[in-house]
């Protein structure tokens, strides 16, 4: 008889753990949230994207390999890619010159300079382009390097935020919670660089490229804009532009994207001109990250104000 009642017992416990993990099993076999798959058009935004994201987005940068992702140009396969995407952030501010020719989903893309048209400088250039059948249409063109003005980089993280949050609102707090740190850190360096003390009365910058108009009318870095290429050698003419343009009694530096040839270092220090590397972070840097980058680029303009 005791045999028979532990038999039962013995059942009925049986039962009671199956019919437990039955009750469980459903949070048990909950299938992960999916990883939005995000496409971005240049390196500060795959930055943003990627402190932000981390693990949690499937993230692709397609012209990664560019020098400046504003030239690239998206073949057949990424534009399919892109058409699957969950999102796709832009820069705006006519960066994505490609974006005229190619027809994407409204409800992807996260222009991510959107109602800021009060802070976006003017470049002069006009892009004609047609959408279907909706005929052409022309756009006045603004200077694109909108992040070299940090304000505006916070501001840009912000919407890469939002729509992280909006597409995987399961990673809501872990994607705030990134964002705060890189727009803590963000800030500090955009403190610092309202901090540098260049007096245009002793010192004159010239930049080598009109690239930089974001971070002059930030942080009061005004000058004169020539369109040479660090490759360039020195040659007379060089000479003369910069005998047209340095001011006497003046400090003069020669802002560049990338080192200079020593042919033209050497050159521009005949000439009393110091040249300068701020790098604008067109593509993607090697060995460095963004803010790291930055950071070189502060050091740089400290030493012009020392």
């Amino acid at each position: 008889m005791k045999k028979i009642i532990l038999s039962l017992t013995l059942l009925v416990l049986v039962f009671a753990c199956k019919n437990k993990e039955k009750q469980s099993s459903p949070d048990e076999t909950k299938e992960p949230e999916k990883q939005p798959v995000v496409y971005v058009s240049n390196y500060p935004l795959y930055y943003f994207a990627s402190e932000i994201g981390g693990d949690a987005i499937d993230l692709r940068f397609p012209a990664s390999d560019e020098t400046d992702p504003s030239d690239w140009v998206p073949g057949a396969e990424n534009i399919v890619k892109m058409q699957e995407a969950d999102i796709i952030l832009l820069n705006g501010a006519t960066f994505e010159k490609w974006l005229n020719n190619v027809t994407l989903k409204n409800e992807d893309m996260v222009n991510t300079t959107e109602g800021m048209q009060d802070k976006m400088l003017p470049l002069g250039e006009k892009f004609t382009h047609s959408h279907g059948e909706g005929g052409e249409h022309t756009h006045e063109g603004t200077a694109s390097i909108t992040w070299l003005d940090l304000s505006l980089a916070i501001a840009q993280a912000e919407k890469v935020n939002e729509a992280l949050k909006k597409e995987a609102p399961g990673k809501g707090e872990d994607f705030q919670a990134n964002f705060e740190k890189l727009k803590n850190s963000l800030s500090e360096l955009h403190k610092n660089y309202q901090n540098l003390e260049i007096d245009p009365e002793k010192v004159q910058l010239i930049y080598s490229h009109p690239v930089y108009q974001y971070l002059q009318n930030a942080y009061g870095l005004k000058g004169e804009n020539l369109h040479w290429e660090t490759s360039d050698g020195w040659d007379k003419d060089k000479k003369h532009e910069i005998e047209h343009l340095a001011k006497k009694g003046k400090k003069t530096y020669l802002v560049w994207e990338d080192e200079p040839s020593k042919a033209m270092r050497k050159g521009l220090e005949e000439m009393g001109v110091t040249s300068v590397v701020v790098n604008p972070l067109f593509g993607q840097p090697e060995n460095l990250d963004m803010q790291e980058v930055l950071f070189k680029n502060l050091q740089s303009l400290q030493k012009i104000s020392e």
